[in-house]
């Protein structure tokens, strides 16, 4: 597993993530915070702990249940969110809304990436030649910008705002050679983005993203799944 990413600016500010990226352990989380600056090392150790002492002990119990359609590690992996999300929310936003964060977990088990996020970043598979989307989320700025003006970044969905919060549950079951895409930007659509090699780089869709519109800033990350 090996991870790399970077970002493009321009006239509209847009806070950079912080990537905690564990080769040996096989896990990526990305956040990224709004408002008022928030440490998020206590919010992202506190997921990757409950995680793993549910995987030690599966009779550690939690204060949120189980949802059927979801397996073990989604479950786990939905629970543990849950729980940094409502510490989050008593200690920065309980009187008053300040902060908040987009965050994005990966987590793989054997052949299979667990993936949940609040708000973006986007996700696409490269596979072989294709390239193919998995999850997107338009932010906010979408519904207003037209064709005359666009709008800064404004995200649509964030972690730690509210104690009940909406989470985006997928998995993959990767293969040898995939590559998983990772962009935070305001909008991704159209992307006709055309590339027959067997490998995707930072290079190639950083040019594609910029040429589609360069007024939009972005983060880019590329994990490649060996």
């Amino acid at each position: 597993m090996k991870f790399e990413n970077k970002s493009y600016s321009s006239n509209f500010s847009n806070p950079n993530p912080k990537i905690h990226f564990d080769k040996d352990n096989k896990s990526l989380i990305v956040t990224t915070c709004w408002g008022h600056n928030v440490d998020s090392s206590p919010y992202i150790e506190s997921i990757l702990n409950f995680y793993s002492s549910k995987l030690k002990d599966r009779d550690f119990t939690s204060p949120f249940g189980s949802l059927d359609h979801l397996d073990f590690y989604e479950n786990t992996l939905r629970t543990s969110i849950l729980m940094a999300n409502q510490s989050f929310f008593k200690k920065n936003n309980e009187e008053e809304l300040v902060s908040g964060l987009e965050i994005f977990v990966l987590i793989q088990k054997s052949n299979t990436l667990y993936m949940a996020q609040v708000g973006q970043p986007h996700i696409l598979l490269k596979r072989g030649t294709n390239l193919n989307i998995i999850h997107t989320q338009p932010d906010l700025s979408c519904e207003y910008a037209n064709d005359k003006y666009e709008l800064p970044p404004l995200p649509t969905k964030l972690f730690g705002t509210n104690k009940n919060i909406d989470i985006n549950i997928s998995k993959i079951h990767c293969k040898k050679n995939d590559q998983l895409v990772l962009i935070k930007r305001s909008q991704i659509y159209p992307f006709n983005f055309s590339d027959s090699a067997e490998e995707v780089t930072l290079e190639s869709i950083s040019d594609y993203l910029v040429s589609n519109n360069s007024e939009l800033p972005f983060w880019l990350g590329i994990l490649d799944i060996k």
